[in-house]
């Protein structure tokens, strides 16, 4: 019943957006066009050492889309993956950490072109940053089911022994690139998506953080406006990058 459900879902939504196609063109290039080329240090530098300690670092996979590929900082330790390790050192001491990120990859381009990549890897634990590029481009609930499974047993085949912290869902409802039509459409995209997700992260035995981002709250909470919280009004700035880092590591066991 969940599958007939949320197809029907799907497929209504999708109506409404087909009714505004022009406007969604129109309002993607213009987005396209506002964001930051990746830097040098985002496409070449891939992993580093935070913090001290005797004995062998703390190992973290970070995969995902464009926020693991680091887009809105000038480099990693900028990122959402220099943030989770930076706030993660505290807790663990020393962190190697590992990027895997490409801008515009779906859950199937992670699973199918990203994730063999990181074979010789021995992660403690990965982190997975996702959602943005299956809500742009519609991918269908049936579809993305695959694509989930396709990634958790490839991640469970390659890394048996890791945990999976799945992090929260960008908040495409306060994209501020976006009007609110168009916010609304891909919001209802996310929300079926995180319904999957939260339902497959259950059933492969991992973990998902399901609080969602309130921007305008988390920037009054943490004294900062939430503007500056995006970097083009879709990527977070480096600010947001710290915050969202910290945020995560507060989901993580010791």
């Amino acid at each position: 019943m969940k599958i007939i459900f949320h197809s029907i879902l799907y497929l209504a939504n999708l109506l409404l957006a087909l009714s505004f196609l022009p406007w969604f063109i129109w309002q993607g290039k213009r987005a396209r066009n506002n964001m930051a080329p990746l830097t040098d240090a985002l496409r070449n530098e891939h992993t580093a050492v935070y913090g001290n300690g005797d004995g062998p670092a703390f190992q973290l996979l970070v995969l995902g889309e464009s926020t693991v590929a680091g887009l809105g900082a000038k480099d990693h330790h900028g990122a959402i993956t220099g943030s989770i390790a930076r706030a993660l050192s505290g807790k663990v001491g020393k962190v190697q950490w590992y990027a895997f990120g490409r801008n515009g990859y779906t859950l199937r381009h992670i699973a199918e072109r990203i994730l063999p990549h990181t074979d010789g890897i021995q992660p403690d634990l990965i982190v997975l940053a996702i959602g943005a590029n299956d809500s742009f481009t519609f991918t269908p609930p049936w579809a993305f089911r695959r694509h989930t499974d396709l990634l958790f047993s490839g991640i469970q085949k390659l890394h048996p022994g890791a945990e999976l912290l799945l992090a929260h869902m960008p908040p495409i409802r306060h994209f501020t690139a976006f009007d609110p039509v168009m916010q609304f459409i891909l919001g209802n995209q996310l929300d079926l998506l995180f319904w999957i997700l939260k339902e497959k992260v259950e059933a492969y035995h991992y973990r998902m953080i399901d609080e969602k981002l309130d921007l305008k709250r988390w920037a009054r909470n943490n004294g900062a406006a939430s503007a500056d919280l995006l970097s083009d009004g879709v990527h977070p700035s480096e600010k947001g990058y710290e915050l969202w880092g910290r945020r995560i590591v507060g989901f993580i066991k010791d």
